[in-house]
């Protein structure tokens, strides 16, 4: 089976000088959709050459949480910068592809060409990504699935959670191993889950994500900086451990200097003790003398906005 690739990816210049300021900061694109597959997303993500400072390196990260079970995907792809007139063609097979696993490939560029002002148009670049992936079953063999991914397509859930209007199945044993709130809820007989469903009040793809990861399903590339934020918040408010602590390891990852302030934050009012020392660590050990546009923490974006406990500590702590 073989399904288009085609995508436009606007970047800001802010977010490009990112790849140049931050030790292993990658700039991801939106995610991108294979029609032909349910929940099979790709997006491209943006390094700094690892060996040669003349080249950045674009990847493409293709991942899949639908049912299927295919060996040998092969993609060819062209990326182009249209206004610098510049294309790479390359191509790669992918040596493996299931439900939860991802692959890599990238192609490297020359540097100029991202941040050459003649190629910005109003202070953005524009990436053109064009090609094929194809998908092609090398044996009948199929792998099993884990127990999570049976699980979620179980028809037999026994509990309903609302939210914008629209419906998640699950089942109670796993929310109750999951979460000390659906515990109370459940045993209880709390009148918010009359009739074995709930409504929660946040957005759909917040908590289907939430209650997916659950399930042992990784979502965390199909998410925006900002939804990892208010599934952070879902998680502090459904008291559940699990998607808490891979929120915060999520969020970790994707730290840079324009959102660890918004990132401490987010650590502060939604408990999350471990990102908050993460934060903390972030801001006592940037390198500023190196940095051309941060002489200190007071001046990442947001720093106005931090709690000031916190502030007060890192005060403490960076006068030690």
């Amino acid at each position: 089976m073989e399904c288009v690739i085609a995508a436009e990816w606007i970047i800001d210049e802010k977010d490009l000088q990112k790849i140049i300021e931050v030790d292993d900061a990658g700039l991801r694109s939106p995610n991108f959709e294979l029609i032909d597959f349910l929940d099979c997303y790709y997006r491209f993500i943006l390094f700094r050459h690892s060996t040669d400072e003349s080249k950045i390196v674009v990847y493409l990260m293709q991942s899949i949480e639908a049912d299927v079970q295919f060996k040998n995907a092969a993609a060819k792809l062209t990326i182009s910068i249209p206004s610098a007139n510049y294309s790479e063609p390359f191509e790669h097979v992918f040596p493996r592809l299931s439900q939860v696993d991802d692959d890599w490939i990238g192609s490297a560029i020359p540097r100029e060409y991202f941040f050459n002002q003649k190629y910005l148009k109003d202070g953005k670049l524009t990436l053109h990504f064009r090609g094929t992936l194809t998908f092609g079953k090398k044996h009948g063999i199929q792998h099993q699935q884990n127990i999570g991914k049976l699980l979620w397509d179980d028809t037999e859930k026994d509990f309903t959670i609302e939210a914008e209007g629209r419906e998640i199945k699950a089942h109670k044993f796993i929310l109750r191993q999951r979460s000390p709130y659906f515990v109370a809820m459940l045993e209880n007989q709390w009148k918010e889950a009359k009739g074995n469903k709930v409504e929660m009040k946040f957005p759909f793809k917040i908590v289907e994500t939430g209650v997916k990861i659950c399930y042992d399903f990784q979502s965390y590339y199909f998410l925006t900086d900002d939804e990892l934020l208010v599934l952070l918040k879902f998680a502090d408010y459904g008291q559940i451990s699990h998607v808490k602590t891979y929120t915060e390891s999520c969020l970790a990852d994707i730290m840079t200097p324009t959102n660890v302030c918004v990132i401490a934050k987010a650590s502060t009012d939604f408990n999350a003790t471990e990102l908050r020392a993460c934060c903390m660590d972030y801001l006592l050990n940037y390198d500023y003398q190196s940095s051309t546009e941060y002489n200190g923490a007071s001046d990442f974006p947001g720093c106005d906005s931090l709690d000031p406990t916190f502030k007060n500590e890192l005060h403490d702590k960076s006068c030690q």
